[in-house]
């Protein structure tokens, strides 16, 4: 590998901090949050490989929230990225997101995971030693 793997692994701290400040722009604007599925792959599938994202909604359905949200990466992404959204009708002012970051740098079957919310920034789910 050309970089090691915390420089592969900050993709996923950079890219979920990315989707995070998109939902709260978003939300200022049309005062909800989006939901997007894993994309571009599931995190069973994931490797070592950079794959596209996908961004043209007639080629891959799932680019649709990323379309809405604004957002698309630099380029080619070695992760997968999701966004839940939490919302109760008896008390909307408590709606918020999660967006989920998966990486597999070393293609060992366990990714690393990376999360944040509305209140919070990105963070580590998983120990330093994952990749």
């Amino acid at each position: 590998m050309s970089m090691n793997k915390s420089a592969l692994r900050n993709e996923a701290y950079s890219n979920v901090e990315g989707i995070r400040i998109a939902q709260l722009a978003y939300h200022a604007t049309f005062d909800t949050y989006v939901a997007c599925p894993p994309t571009p792959r599931a995190v069973a599938e994931l490797d070592r490989t950079a794959v596209d994202f996908p961004w043209d909604v007639g080629d891959d359905p799932r680019a649709m929230c990323w379309a809405m949200l604004g957002w698309v990466p630099d380029g080619q992404v070695r992760g997968t990225y999701s966004v839940e959204v939490h919302f109760d009708p008896d008390h909307p002012e408590t709606e918020d997101f999660v967006v989920n970051g998966w990486i597999d740098i070393d293609a060992d079957g366990e990714a690393a995971h990376v999360q944040a919310s509305r209140d919070d920034k990105v963070h580590a789910t998983t120990d330093d030693d994952v990749y």
